[in-house]
């Protein structure tokens, strides 16, 4: 991935907020834990990276076929098919909360959580 990447700064307090999208509370309660933690932490700030869709597919592929069947508990199958069918860039953060932490695809605008992995 290029060095010269476009990116960007947003809350945590605000991913925690576009996180619970897709993971409603009291859905899963690990989910729970992370995103109560990282909306406890409203100051903190997470950078996001513009990488292209298609070459994270590539990278995440790998990784997928590396974990094998424990990569189905964590979310990879909707992670992975939200970058097939992504076209160009995607916002991709990490954060840290509760002792676990995520991988997060977000749009452009940075408006919606199109996928996540939660370890």
């Amino acid at each position: 991935m290029e060095s010269n990447q476009l990116k960007a700064r947003i809350s945590s307090h605000r991913v925690a907020r576009m996180l619970t999208v897709i993971w409603p509370p009291g859905q899963v309660e690990r989910a729970g834990r992370f995103l109560v933690a990282l909306a406890a932490e409203p100051d903190t700030e997470v950078e996001v990276t513009f990488p292209e869709a298609s070459d994270l597919l590539d990278v995440y592929r790998q990784r997928y076929a590396f974990h094998g069947e424990s990569a189905k508990h964590y979310g990879w199958c909707e992670f992975l098919s939200a970058l097939e069918v992504e076209d160009g860039a995607v916002g991709l953060l990490s954060v840290r909360a509760a002792g676990m932490s995520a991988i997060v695809l977000v749009d452009k605008q940075l408006e919606c959580v199109l996928a996540a992995l939660l370890r």
